[in-house]
């Protein structure tokens, strides 16, 4: 339970990973970070450098599934990063393969629906102000459209 300056209860952080749909990916000519984007998001973990470097300490990070996932997977599910350093961690789509007998069907084409999948991501460690919990959870929301009919 994390709670504000007030006293209140805090409602937890939640970063949102919405991927392109195949067919808006496609459109993205000019752009190749956002064409990437109908199979790969990425979050940066960071640890800000502190003027003392004897009260810097490394944080670390650790990326959980809250239930077994079948279309997202994590490139780093745990790790360590230093003071003045950040890390890529990404989240890549894996889609069910599209049935070969309805692939060819014109109506059929686009038809699916939206998943969700939520990964909680815990930070613990760096420098942390007297006074404030040491770790803290954050949810990712994983959105993508998945044609499956």
């Amino acid at each position: 339970m994390i709670k504000n300056e007030s006293g209140a209860v805090a409602k937890k952080q939640t970063i949102l990973l919405e991927y392109l749909r195949d067919d808006d990916a496609i459109k993205q000519t000019e752009n190749p970070f956002l064409a990437e984007q109908n199979r790969v998001r990425k979050v940066l973990i960071g640890n800000c450098r502190l003027m003392d470097i004897k009260m810097e300490k490394g944080g670390n990070f650790e990326m959980t599934p809250k239930k077994e996932d079948k279309y997202f997977e994590c490139d780093q599910t745990k790790g360590t990063v230093a003071g003045g350093q950040e890390v890529q961690v990404k989240f890549v789509f894996k889609p069910p393969s599209i049935d070969p007998l309805l692939q060819d069907i014109g109506a059929l084409k686009g038809l699916g629906q939206w998943i969700e999948s939520v990964w909680e991501c815990k930070l613990t460690g760096g420098y942390v102000e007297p006074g404030t919990p040491d770790a803290q959870s954050i949810d990712i929301v994983l959105r993508s459209y998945v044609e499956q009919i």
